[in-house]
């Protein structure tokens, strides 16, 4: 398989065969808050969209796909680096501090499309004074 074109964070993929898009993973989370027996939400503003979308808070493992790959190269742990940016991702867009994080699933987007998100699922948190949205971010908890 050879790397046809490279993005920022996707790349086109191409064999004999078939043509694929990779991106760089992302993480969800399921915050729950066992007391008040909710899941909290995010509503973020979706500039490509032109409007605010709900969702679960995460984001980014990796910021570039170079990054991403340079990380393939090395045979750590996806889960851990994933696990890593999901504490960072419920701090930034949730204004949660993580107390226990687990891990719960992986899900891979299609087939023409490979972009693996993890999920994890949070439910021993405490809340921190603000979130901690990066430059040009617009996101309300739920």
């Amino acid at each position: 398989m050879d790397s046809i074109f490279q993005g920022r964070i996707f790349e086109v993929v191409q064999d004999k065969n078939r043509e694929f898009v990779r991106r760089a993973p992302g993480t969800r989370l399921i915050i729950h808050d066992k007391k008040a027996e909710k899941v909290l939400i995010t509503h973020e503003m979706r500039y490509e969209l032109g409007e605010g979308d709900y969702r679960l808070p995460g984001g980014k493992v990796f910021n570039t796909l170079v990054e991403y790959l340079d990380f393939l190269k090395s045979g750590r742990d996806i889960i851990e680096e994933a696990k890593k940016a999901a504490v960072l991702e419920a701090r930034q867009e949730a204004g949660v501090l993580v107390d226990d994080i687990k891990f719960f699933a992986k899900s891979i987007c299609g087939a023409t499309v490979v972009w693996d998100l993890f999920y994890f699922i949070v439910d021993k948190f405490h809340l921190a004074e603000e979130q901690q949205l990066e430059e040009g971010e617009t996101i309300e908890v739920n």
